[in-house]
């Protein structure tokens, strides 16, 4: 049975037992699987009496999809127990195909083989023994012990590279600092034997001009 019918049923859930049985004919029209929850809801009293809503009709003929969609739409206003057996026998019909395959499907499947004993003889088995704990473990720990000096060999790499930029970087600067220093010194700075000359001349003026008078 199933156990969401009798959760419904318990509680006296009419409406929720109705979205259950108004599909339950297109999942298995034989109806075997709902049989129980059929019979549990009847003990407990809980199909409504009869109304009739869409007439039904005992025509084969006239059992199509479309007469079957009205019978769902009428379960699930009048859940009675009268149209839920009318809608068993109109199943049959409407899903034969789907039964047949059905029942061909199980007639079909043949039981597993059982493959005999073959007793191997000693000389010819193979016997794979797993690896001790202990053994395991320790490669384990051997790979775990290489990656960790990959990361590490890796990081250094990181590190050189990053030093060597940053050293280059340095030595550019460097370079751009003297060459700017070296041009404004020729620019602006007058060298000192240009002074002295300067200098010798102006003394030489004033001596002259002392004796002069």
């Amino acid at each position: 049975m199933h156990e969401e019918v009798r959760k419904y049923a318990n509680e006296k859930d009419v409406k929720g037992l109705k979205y259950i049985f108004v599909d339950a004919l297109d999942v298995d029209p034989t109806f075997k699987k709902y049989q129980e929850d059929f019979d549990y809801c009847r003990q407990k009293g809980l199909f409504e009496p009869h109304c009739e809503l869409s007439a039904m009709t005992s025509n084969t003929s006239s059992w199509d999809m479309t007469y079957w969609k009205t019978l769902k739409r009428n379960l699930l206003e009048n859940f009675s127990e009268k149209r839920l057996n009318h809608m068993r026998e109109v199943a049959k019909v409407i899903y034969a195909d789907k039964i047949r395959r059905s029942q061909e499907v199980k007639t079909n499947v043949q039981p597993s083989k059982v493959e005999p004993n073959i007793q191997v003889p000693p000389s010819e088995s193979v016997s794979v023994s797993p690896l001790p704990k202990g053994e395991l473990a320790k490669k384990e720990a051997e790979r775990v012990e290489k990656e960790k000096a990959e990361l590490e060999e890796k990081n250094r790499r990181i590190r050189e590279q990053e030093a060597e930029q940053k050293r280059q970087t340095a030595m550019r600067g460097g370079t751009t600092a003297r060459k700017a220093y070296s041009s404004k010194k020729s620019k602006g700075t007058v060298p000192a034997s240009a002074l002295l000359a300067g200098v010798g001349v102006a003394v030489a003026v004033i001596l002259y001009l002392i004796l002069r008078k």
